[in-house]
């Protein structure tokens, strides 16, 4: 019997995705460098490139820290987001 170790990237879920490109975007689209971000946030710039990556493993309180300084009303508004990303690139 073989077995073979599927990395955490490929098992990554639309919505994981959805969310990761989410947060990019999000900076993004206000002009902000990851530099910015951490320097006003307090988040490490590991931190933060990573959840832009792979937003799977990012703990709870930094997306509430980045919804927050995002402008966005609830952390829930931010993974609906990541969510409706996710279904749209799985379509």
């Amino acid at each position: 019997m073989t077995f073979t170790h599927m990395s955490a990237s490929r098992t990554r879920t639309s919505a994981t995705r959805g969310l990761s490109s989410a947060l990019r975007d999000l900076r993004q689209a206000r002009g902000l460098t990851v530099y910015a971000v951490c320097k006003q946030t307090g988040i490490s710039r590991s931190v933060l490139e990573a959840a832009e990556v792979d937003a799977d493993g990012t703990k709870y309180g930094v997306l509430v820290v980045l919804a927050e300084f995002y402008g966005l009303p609830e952390t829930t508004d931010l993974i609906a987001l990541g969510n409706s990303r996710g279904s749209a690139a799985a379509a």
